[in-house]
């Protein structure tokens, strides 16, 4: 991955199947994300790993 230059470069192995990206030329550089419908299929997988998360840090800490 490329750390300089456009985010352009940065590689992506499904583009636009989780996001859209559209970029800006202005200055400073801006980009805007959107989630995909197909994206969004991702909710539980991200809910369950949140409370997973949450579980493991109060097992470590014993506070959420």
């Amino acid at each position: 991955m490329q750390t300089t230059g456009s985010f352009n470069t940065i590689p992506c192995h499904a583009p636009g199947r989780i996001r859209n990206e559209e970029g800006h030329d202005n200055k400073p550089v801006s980009v805007n994300y959107a989630i995909t419908e197909y994206g969004l299929t991702l909710e539980t997988v991200i809910k369950e790993l949140s409370h997973w998360g949450n579980t493991h840090r109060i097992q470590l800490m014993g506070k959420v």
